[in-house]
């Protein structure tokens, strides 16, 4: 068997956050969540999705599990923003990685297409405004 890259394993304690825990903890998951979101909107991207899907979901649970966001405070419950969100990250790329059919933006203001906004309408977009995968709910 493969061993597990040290990389992804979780720490023992929480570690507080800082600029580089940010980037080294927070910044993957998002990054992944943008790829993906960039993917589900071209064909034949599915077994590429397939592959980054556990990539993401280990990448935000250890962002969610491993960092002290409220620095020992606790009267700052903020960590619990930080834990939904990767929850969010992890379920909406899994929602991505099963699409069979690229999602396609019916709400588009001209006929040129602008993948770099599709992605980050689709990232923002929770209700699915203006997307094919929302018709009919």
């Amino acid at each position: 068997m493969l061993p597990f890259p040290d990389d992804l394993c979780l720490p023992t304690a929480k570690v507080p956050l800082t600029t580089e825990t940010f980037v080294s903890g927070v910044l993957p998951p998002v990054i992944c969540s943008f790829a993906t979101a960039f993917l589900v909107l071209l064909p034949r991207t599915q077994p590429v999705r397939i592959v980054l899907w556990p990539i993401t979901a280990i990448l935000a649970f250890r962002a969610a599990t491993s960092l002290d966001v409220c620095m020992r405070q606790p009267k700052f419950n903020v960590e619990l923003i930080l834990q939904l969100s990767m929850i969010c990250i992890a379920a909406r790329t899994l929602e991505w990685t099963v699409q069979t059919k690229p999602f396609i933006r019916m709400a588009r203001q001209s006929s040129r297409r602008n993948s770099v906004l599709d992605t980050l309408d689709l990232v923002c977009n929770i209700r699915g405004c203006g997307w094919d995968w929302s018709q009919g709910l």
